[in-house]
């Protein structure tokens, strides 16, 4: 796992991408898992995500996406305190 800060722990893991590209555009569908460990506390979350990129004269950049969370695992409310942790940092 790796530790960031007090943000606590992040195990992501992604697997079965599927991407297609044109000239200047992409999509993709990747299935996805992440976990968290903040204070003790463990959160898992899993599903897929999909997009749309665009290729700019600065790169690839992100154009859409959308997360489907299919399940979830263990205590949801820590990432209350990820994000006030985050709000305190900026």
């Amino acid at each position: 796992m790796a530790k960031r800060r007090d943000f606590g722990e992040i195990t992501p893991l992604r697997y079965e991408y599927t991407f297609g590209i044109d000239s200047s555009d992409a999509t993709y569908q990747i299935a996805m898992q992440a976990g968290r460990v903040v204070d003790g506390a463990e959160f898992a979350i899993g599903g897929w995500n999909q997009g749309s990129l665009v290729r700019t004269d600065r790169g690839w950049r992100i154009a859409h996406v959308v997360l489907n969370a299919t399940w979830r695992r263990r205590d949801e409310s820590i990432m209350a305190t990820v994000v006030e942790r985050s709000i305190k940092r900026s």
